[in-house]
């Protein structure tokens, strides 16, 4: 067989050149915080949560610090109907759209109207 490597790509340049744009793509998909897919990065709706001055009082949801929060996110069912009023609705509603979007990006192939109506509960 005539090595035509000089005329035509290997196979393990394609490939090299698929790997490099996919990786940059990635990396315009996501930023430095998501790790390429593989974390969520919520630091600035930790930041609108913590400015919910209403909800941070009751402590209901521990969230002295960015990894408190994280932990102590799934709480958010158990703040009562009195507390949530237009900004922690606001609130809501860019934790959803991130949550949404990110696992989009991540999860291409997933059901997303599946999950959608699984976050809406929030």
């Amino acid at each position: 067989m005539d090595d035509v490597s000089g005329e035509n790509p290997s196979v393990e340049a394609m490939f090299d050149e698929a790997l490099t744009l996919t990786t940059r793509e990635c990396d315009k998909v996501f930023t430095s915080e998501e790790g390429k897919g593989k974390f969520v990065d919520m630091l600035s709706l930790y930041t609108d949560f913590i400015n919910l001055k209403k909800i941070m009082k009751t402590n209901i949801i521990k969230a002295d610090d960015y990894i408190s929060y994280l932990q102590n996110f799934s709480k958010l069912k158990q703040i009562p109907l009195h507390l949530k009023d237009s900004s922690y609705i606001s609130y809501i509603e860019r934790v959803q759209q991130y949550l949404s979007d990110f696992v989009r990006k991540s999860q291409p192939l997933m059901d997303h109207a599946k999950f959608e109506q699984e976050i809406s509960i929030l």
